[in-house]
């Protein structure tokens, strides 16, 4: 099934894109769509969404059809599901 995942903050600017279209299995949750994007970009881009340990960074904020998830849940896609990764923002 195809999923859009649509880049925001950091992650746009490290892609040099505002998403991406991947095609995923059935019962693909959120987190393997994640990884799956991160897997094909730089160690600067993968530094950003993944820890040391490969687990989802708390910073991260990830929404499934524009609703926020607790990145602790699995949320099974569907066909045509959207996600969203948008990076923490510090400004002073």
């Amino acid at each position: 099934m195809r999923i859009t995942v649509h880049l925001l903050g950091q992650l746009r600017h490290l892609a040099a894109r505002d998403s991406v279209s991947i095609e995923v299995g059935e019962g693909a949750t959120v987190r393997d769509v994640v990884m799956q994007v991160a897997a094909g970009y730089d160690e600067a881009f993968r530094a950003i969404v993944l820890d040391a340990q490969g687990a989802l960074r708390p910073s991260l904020m990830v929404l499934h059809n524009d609703i926020p998830i607790d990145k602790a849940s699995a949320p099974r896609l569907r066909e045509g599901d959207q996600v969203t990764l948008l990076t923490a923002i510090a400004g002073g």
